[in-house]
C-alpha cells in the first residue's frame, strides 16, 4: 500500500471537499471504522477518550458517541482552548451529551479501552502538560493486563512524516489511520509505538488516491498478493527455476542448511547446495529435496580457491544464486566470492559471510552485468558503507537505503525492525510483518533462501527481495500465533512457509 504525508493527505481532503463531500462525513467515517475495529476487539467496558482541540479531537468526540450508543461506559478528556476548535469538533463536541473532564486523573489508567485522539498527523515537538499527563497514565498498566490502547490516525507524540519521537509518546496496540498510512507509522522509532496498524477509507475517491505519488509503499498482504504469480496448470519444474545455494564451512554447517531447505518451500524447481567437501556428509541426511554438491576445500574446511571454476559451471545452469550464509572468512574467500560475482550469469543474493567478502571489492557491484540482492543487518551495512552505520531509524534510514542502492546499483535489503528494501531506481517497500520471536541465529539465512527462490522463480529482483521480506515476516507471525514468540525457530518458520502461500494455489480443494 503506498504512503503518504500529511500535507498529501491534506490535499486529497481538500480535493473530496470539492467534490461535494461534506468533511463532517468524513469525521463520522472515521469515527465508525474506529468504533467497529474496538467492538471487533472487546466487549463493551469503561472507555477513556482523550481529546485535542483539532479535527483529530472531532474523530474523538465522535468515537465517545458512538461507543456510547454501543454499550460502553465512556468518560471524555479533553485538551486545548475550546475556543480554538475546528468546526467539525466543535459540533461534534456538541453531540456528546456524556461525562467530560478537563484534567486527566486515573480513571485514565483503569480503562478497559482508551482511544487517543489528541494530536493528529499535524503533531511537532513533544508533548507537554496535561496532554503529556494524560498519556502517562494511558501507558501505565502493561503486559497482559494492559487496556486495549487505540491512536486515532497516529499516536499522540510521533511526527507523521518521519517517525521522530520526542518525550512521551501514546503506545498504541492499535492504530487505526485513515485514507492511506503515514511514513511515522513505519519509520523508527514511531512504528514501535503504533502496534497493529489499521488503514480505514472514510470517504475519499478511490481515483484521487491512485493517482497520489508516494514517498514510499509498504510491504503487506496487498502487495503480495498483487506480485505473487499464480503457477500454471501445465507447468514442470524447469519453470520455477533452478537455484545454486553456495555456503557452508567446518565452523558453520547449519547456515546453508537453513537457506536451502527455505529455498524448497518457497517453490523453487531445483535447489542445489555446494559446501566444501567436508561438510557433504553432514548436509546431504538433512536434504531429500535439494542436491548437495562437493567442492574442494582448504584446511581449515572452507572453500578453496579451485572450487571457483565448478561453482562458475554450475551458476551458468542456474537461473539464481545464493551465496554467503556459513561461508566463513579469509583473504582467499573474498577474492573467491568478488570473481564469483564478477563471473556472474545469472541474479545473485548476497548474505552473511558474502557480504563480508564483497565489502572488501565494492567496486565490483557497479561493473556487474546480473542484478545483486544484498541483505545486511545494521553491523554488516556498516562495514560495506566504509564503517558508517545507518540511522536508527526515521526517514533518515530510509533516504540513506536509497541512496545505498542507487549508488552501488543493487537492490538493498536492509533487515531490522520495518525492513526496507530499496532498488537502485528510488523504489522503497518498508515491511509491515514480523515479530521479535524472528529474532534468533539463521532468521536470516531463511530470508535468503526466500529471495533467492522467487528470484529463480522469474521475479525482478526488487519486488523478489521485497516480497519475499513480507512472506518471511508472515511466517514467523504464523509461528508467533501458534506456538509463541519464545520458542519458535528458523525451521518453524521454514516449516511455515507453505500455510503462508497456499493462498497462491493454482486451484483451492
Amino acid at each position: 500500500m503506498k504512503v503518504a504525508t500529511a500535507a498529501q493527505i491534506r490535499e486529497l481532503e481538500r480535493l473530496t471537499f470539492e467534490r461535494g463531500t461534506p468533511s463532517l462525513t468524513l469525521m463520522e467515517n472515521a469515527a465508525a471504522a474506529v468504533r467497529d475495529v474496538i467492538t471487533r476487539t472487546r466487549k463493551p467496558g469503561r472507555a477513556a477518550i482523550l481529546c485535542g482541540a483539532g479535527n483529530n479531537g472531532g474523530d474523538g468526540f465522535a468515537v465517545a458517541r458512538l461507543l456510547k450508543a454501543a454499550g460502553w461506559q465512556t468518560v471524555v478528556y479533553t485538551f486545548g482552548d475550546a475556543a480554538k476548535y475546528s468546526d467539525d469538533t466543535r459540533i461534534n463536541r456538541e453531540r456528546w451529551d456524556g461525562e467530560v473532564r478537563t484534567v486527566p486523573d486515573e480513571d485514565i489508567a483503569r480503562a478497559d479501552c482508551i482511544v487517543e485522539a489528541i494530536c493528529g498527523i499535524g503533531f511537532r515537538g513533544s508533548l507537554e502538560g496535561d496532554m503529556k499527563t494524560a498519556v502517562e497514565y494511558a501507558n501505565r498498566r502493561t503486559g497482559l493486563n494492559a487496556p486495549l490502547r487505540v491512536a486515532v490516525d497516529i499516536p499522540a507524540g510521533v511526527q507523521a512524516d518521519t517517525g521522530r519521537v520526542e518525550g512521551v509518546v501514546f503506545d498504541a496496540g492499535i492504530t487505526v489511520t485513515f485514507t492511506l498510512p503515514k511514513p511515522g507509522l513505519f519509520l523508527l522509532p514511531g512504528a514501535l509505538y503504533c502496534g497493529h496498524v489499521l488503514t480505514a477509507n472514510v470517504g475519499v475517491p478511490v481515483e484521487l488516491v491512485a493517482k497520489l505519488p508516494s514517498p514510499f509503499s509498504t510491504g503487506d498482504r496487498m502487495f503480495a498478493d498483487a506480485v505473487m504469480p499464480i503457477r500454471r496448470k501445465d507447468a514442470h519444474k524447469a519453470d520455477f527455476g533452478r537455484l545454486l545455494v553456495v555456503g557452508g564451512s567446518a565452523d558453520y554447517p547449519g547456515a546453508v542448511c537453513f537457506t536451502t531447505n527455505a529455498a524448497v518451500r518457497m517453490g523453487a524447481g531445483l535447489v542445489t547446495c555446494a559446501v566444501p567437501r567436508c561438510l557433504y556428509p553432514i548436509v546431504a541426511p538433512k536434504f531429500m529435496e535439494a542436491m548437495p554438491r562437493r567442492m574442494p576445500q582448504d584446511k581449515a574446511g572452507r572453500f578453496s580457491p579451485a572450487a571457483l571454476p565448478a561453482l562458475l559451471t554450475l551458476q551458468g545452469v542456474s537461473q539464481a544464486t545464493v551465496i554467503g550464509p556459513g561461508l566463513g572468512r579469509s583473504d582467499a574467500l573474498t577474492e573467491l566470492v568478488a570473481a564469483y560475482l564478477r563471473g556472474g550469469q545469472c541474479p545473485a543474493v548476497v548474505d552473511a559471510d558474502g557480504i563480508f567478502a564483497l565489502a572488501a571489492h565494492m567496486d565490483v557491484l557497479r561493473g556487474l552485468a546480473r542484478p545483486v540482492v544484498l541483505t545486511p543487518h545494521d553491523g554488516e551495512f556498516a562495514r560495506m558503507a566504509g564503517g558508517n552505520p545507518p540511522p536508527v531509524g526515521g526517514i533518515e534510514r530510509l533516504e540513506t537505503a536509497r541512496a545505498f542502492a542507487r549508488i552501488y546499483r543493487c537492490v538493498l535489503v536492509l533487515k531490522g525492525h520495518r525492513t526496507i528494501t530499496a532498488a537502485p531506481d528510488g523504489r522503497v517497500i518498508v515491511n509491515t510483518s514480523g515479530n521479535p520471536g524472528m529474532a534468533k541465529g539463521g532468521s536470516g539465512d531463511v530470508l535468503a533462501g526466500i529471495i533467492g527462490a522467487l528470484l529463480c522463480q522469474g521475479l525482478e529482483p526488487f519486488l523478489a527481495a521485497s516480497v519475499g521480506v513480507y512472506l518471511h515476516g508472515a511466517a514467523g507471525d504464523v509461528c508467533a500465533n501458534g506456538i509463541g514468540e519464545y520458542g519458535m525457530t528458523p525451521s518453524d518458520m521454514i516449516a511455515a512457509l507453505p500455510q503462508v502461500t497456499k493462498k497462491y494455489n493454482n486451484r483451492v480443494w
